[in-house]
């Protein structure tokens, strides 16, 4: 019995990453960040700085820490977490904080 609810749970959860990575491309999330994003909201593994400092609505920060490509797509990417990510996982550093398993990693 346990084998088989392990097993659904990670078709759900394979099911759940299949629907991220098809909201994150519906809103234009590029490729590249589409990783990080996706470990933080379902693995809650904080990604790299200028995905963090997203996370953390610091907007100057996104900004100096991004590539060309990146910044081009810091419209997508709030648009994105403010469709389909929990409120309680974004919006501040605070929050962002409380919601990684990986707090020795935060830049910010």
């Amino acid at each position: 019995m346990t084998d088989e609810v392990s097993a659904d749970l990670q078709e759900a959860q394979r099911a759940f990453r299949r629907v991220l990575r098809g909201r994150m491309t519906a809103c234009n999330v590029p490729d590249s960040l589409q990783g990080g994003l996706e470990r933080y909201l379902v693995d809650r593994i904080l990604p790299g700085g200028f995905l963090q400092a997203v996370l953390c609505n610091n907007l100057a920060e996104a900004c100096h820490r991004a590539d060309p490509v990146n910044l081009h797509y810091l419209l997508e990417l709030i648009v994105f977490l403010e469709s389909y990510a929990l409120d309680n996982v974004w919006g501040s550093r605070e929050r962002v904080l409380a919601w990684t398993i990986t707090p020795d990693r935060i830049e910010l």
